[in-house]
């Protein structure tokens, strides 16, 4: 088996920016809580500015995980794959792409740092 090299994955990447498979524009939100004047709490939504505009693009997928009393689940999951390594992406943000909104739930990141792959939810307020 051989390996990919750095160069050959940045290559790749380039390629593939330029061919249009990173076709959706990906915008980072942190949530941010305010103590509302009557002592309330109020979460709003605040983009993170080194994570907006970001290339990616969605898919879905049948993938299976095993839970916590050792039951293999298969479910339907949807991804994110952003072009570049992105340690600043969080569990718990949002991803916006499009008029949609996608909770992260999980991050994987390629062991050379060319793709950040995300695993999302759709949001519902």
């Amino acid at each position: 088996m051989s390996l990919i090299s750095a160069e050959e994955i940045a290559q790749l990447r380039s390629d593939l920016l330029q061919t249009g498979a990173f076709d959706k524009s990906c915008t980072f939100q942190q949530a941010v809580t305010t103590t509302s004047p009557s002592g309330g709490k109020i979460t709003t939504w605040k983009a993170v500015t080194e994570l907006t505009n970001i290339p990616g693009y969605l898919w879905n997928l049948q993938a299976t995980r095993k839970n916590a009393s050792n039951q293999i689940l298969t479910y339907n999951a949807v991804r994110v794959r952003l072009s570049g390594y992105y340690p600043a992406v969080a569990i718990g943000q949002h991803v916006v792409i499009g008029s949609d909104t996608w909770e992260v739930i999980d991050i994987v990141s390629d062991s050379q740092q060319a793709f950040t792959t995300l695993e999302v939810q759709r949001w519902k307020v």
